[in-house]
């Protein structure tokens, strides 16, 4: 089996086996018909992908004009093999062995990149949740509630976003921990790539409150990010302490109740080891004092933005993620520079006039890139700008001075290094997952659409595919569909 391209020019899934007439089908259609409905209540149908859940077990080949490693270079009349969702082999065509059993796409006169990533979104979970009540929420998170059937996913995915870090709203200083997650390509539980993906602050602007709290001034709220990160302090040495001291007195205890043991030597009474009390507002903080989940930061303006380094990396020692970064926050684009930090532009891609006190035009990847930020990505804050527009942020990014290079890469591995996850998708290499967008010519081009898109390995979108609704039958273009947004920056 392998995919060419139909009458439309676009490409599509074709057998090399005779294909059986209406009337052989005839007396399968029962059965067809029961296999469906058991597939559907089994769970191991996809309505994303149309396949089945064992199917990638199959490799699958792709040949392509131009594959756009992002790491390793562009490779012309390349092929990548793809095997249990990963990518086996990618190289020149003539030079990597194309398995005898492998499923075929013929991209010969398209381009292959990685999947893009939206560090900043807050789509699939009712765009934004989180609670206002308190303005420090330590204890809430996303993941238990994500929805890969949204109509605003849906579209992100069709323009070639595969990876996502869903983020709870900036209502609160602190509104709980967001969840890293895909957008198809597998089971629910399969898609999320780290359920505590990144614990969002809001540092400026939005999370102003007058609710009778500190956190009506910035004052306030750092005073209270720094005290809730003291205690999480205490509460992580706390429990780091007693496991250490769980572990060594184990092998003790197991020795001296051992039935070999020297009678004379009775067994001593253990030293107590009094385990810590659980603190559930504290016990996800453990994650980021341990670096394992980084802090993603809305902030903007060059004091907020410079205190959000100062805080988190100077003084804290943990790793950050600042993003937005607009409002004439582009003058402290060095200190970020010097530091090393990732900036996560978007959705506004430039400042001017009053934001900037001088009247003048700045676009904000090709200033803060300028600075010496190498960590350099954007974002659309979907649905503020809707999702499937993440690549025309990079189109007005090359078109605001940034080089193509560096705005593919900030749509693909930049991110994906920024949050620690760099060693899975945001680049086309042997071992990481088969994440991949296949389109005629730059993923930058307005002109073109993108033909199709892999997760994992499986085809989860294909250009005029529809979108909407569970219905099987002829791929359609999907009706118009208008993001909804608030316009404000979350």
């Amino acid at each position: 089996m392998m995919v060419g391209r139909g009458s439309s020019g676009w490409l599509r899934l074709v057998s090399s086996q005779p294909q059986p007439t209406p009337a052989d089908l005839s007396p399968l259609r029962g059965i067809r018909h029961c296999l469906l409905v058991m597939l559907l209540v089994t769970g191991h149908w996809s309505l994303v992908t149309g396949y089945c859940a064992d199917e990638t077990s199959k490799p699958l080949a792709i040949k392509a004009a131009k594959i756009l490693t992002v790491t390793r270079g562009t490779i012309d009349n390349g092929v990548i093999v793809i095997r249990d969702k990963k990518i086996a082999a990618v190289g020149k065509q003539g030079e990597v062995a194309i398995p005898p059993d492998a499923e075929v796409i013929d991209a010969s006169d398209r381009w292959v990149m990685p999947g893009q990533i939206d560090l900043h979104a807050h789509i699939g979970n009712n765009s934004g949740l989180h609670d206002y009540v308190h303005s420090l929420n330590p204890e809430l998170r996303v993941w238990d509630y994500i929805d890969p059937d949204s109509p605003q996913v849906l579209d992100a995915l069709a323009s070639g976003v595969t990876c996502i870090n869903t983020i709870p709203g900036s209502g609160g200083n602190h509104s709980g921990f967001g969840v890293i997650w895909k957008l198809g390509g597998g089971t629910r539980e399969e898609l999320i790539v780290r359920k505590l993906g990144t614990m969002k602050i809001a540092q400026a602007y939005n999370p102003e409150r007058r609710a009778g709290d500190l956190g009506l001034s910035r004052m306030g709220m750092w005073w209270m990010l720094r005290e809730m990160f003291t205690r999480a302090q205490k509460y992580n040495a706390a429990w780091e302490d007693y496991e250490k001291r769980k572990k060594e007195t184990a092998p003790l205890l197991t020795a001296s109740n051992h039935p070999t043991s020297v009678a004379s030597s009775p067994p001593q009474p253990a030293t107590r080891n009094s385990q810590p009390a659980l603190r559930l507002d504290l016990e996800q903080i453990r994650q980021v004092i341990q670096r394992k989940t980084p802090v993603f930061v809305h902030t903007a303006s060059g004091r907020d933005v410079f205190m959000t380094m100062k805080m988190f990396h100077d003084d804290l020692k943990l790793p950050v993620v600042c993003s937005h970064c607009e409002f004439g926050a582009f003058r402290v684009a060095e200190e970020a520079g010097k530091r090393n930090l990732p900036v996560n532009i978007g959705p506004r891609l430039y400042d001017f006039a009053a934001q900037v006190y001088d009247r003048k035009f700045y676009s904000l990847p090709t200033e803060y890139f300028r600075g010496g930020v190498q960590k350099l990505s954007l974002n659309t804050d979907c649905p503020v700008i809707p999702g499937e527009e993440l690549f025309l942020q990079g189109t007005l990014a090359v078109r605001l001075g940034l080089d193509e290079d560096t705005a593919l890469r900030a749509l693909t591995i930049v991110p994906a290094e920024s949050v620690g996850i760099a060693d899975r998708v945001g680049s086309i290499e042997v071992g990481k997952d088969a994440d991949l967008v296949i389109k005629k010519g730059s993923l930058f081009d307005v002109r073109t659409p993108v033909d199709m898109v892999l997760i994992n390995g499986k085809v989860v979108y294909r250009h005029g595919q529809k979108r909407r609704g569970t219905g099987f039958g002829r791929l359609m273009v999907h009706e118009k569909h208008e993001c909804c947004g608030d316009g404000h920056d979350e």
